[in-house]
């Protein structure tokens, strides 16, 4: 049994189209914060969300994770990104396929 103890979210396609998301759950950046020297420090803004993929379904089609699509929690805006050189922004967290794993960056809402 799946079961993540996490946030609800709003998981956007666009604009106009959307679904919550009871729990989903963010991951720590891997680096928080790095100090390049005099006095300069740069932020990760980048972001992994875990989501139960049974919950990614809109007028039951299943949502296959892209950019341009967008998650919102609060005041807080993530916008999917591809993952280093790679096309996707997501992938299985596991070969059991438990949960999607959505990259994201945070943007200023």
């Amino acid at each position: 049994m799946r079961t993540l103890q996490g946030v609800s979210i709003t998981y956007h396609l666009d604009t106009t189209s959307s679904v919550v998301i009871e729990s989903a759950v963010r991951t720590k950046p891997r680096t928080d914060q790095r100090n390049t020297g005099e006095e300069t420090i740069i932020e990760s803004r980048h972001w992994d969300w875990l989501i139960d993929p049974d919950g990614l379904y809109l007028e039951n089609q299943r949502i296959i994770p892209a950019i341009g699509h967008f998650i919102v929690t609060g005041t807080d805006r993530f916008n999917l990104r591809p993952r280093g050189s790679s096309e996707d922004c997501w992938r299985y967290s596991d070969g059991f396929k438990t949960f999607v794993r959505i990259y994201c960056e945070e943007v200023d809402a």
